[in-house]
């Protein structure tokens, strides 16, 4: 499992407190964990809002430049982009095609 690292955590938590302050109903989304299932075809994400969701390999669609790598998945852009390999997708594009995991 791959867990947002601590600096880039504490500047998205000082960030939604500061949202907060300011008076934003909804704070920002952002990735806290992930991990591959290859046994199952699946990438799970908690995200900051504590969702716990899935997605299936299939709808990672390889674009002209890059093709999802499973076996290379790191959070980056301080929670709002998983990149697995040279495959990149930020939380905004993605979030609509998940499965909530209750």
């Amino acid at each position: 499992m791959k867990i947002l690292a601590k600096d880039q955590l504490d500047e998205n938590i000082a960030f939604v407190d500061e949202c907060i302050s300011l008076g934003a109903h909804t704070p920002p989304t952002f990735i806290l964990a992930a991990d591959v299932v290859p046994e199952v075809g699946v990438v799970v994400v908690v995200f900051s809002d504590r969702t716990v969701a899935s997605m299936e390999f299939s709808e990672f669609t390889p674009n002209p430049t890059a093709t999802p790598d499973f076996s290379d998945l790191e959070i980056i852009d301080h929670g709002l982009t998983l990149r697995l390999g040279s495959y990149e997708v930020d939380v905004g594009t993605f979030m609509s095609g998940w499965t909530n995991i209750d």
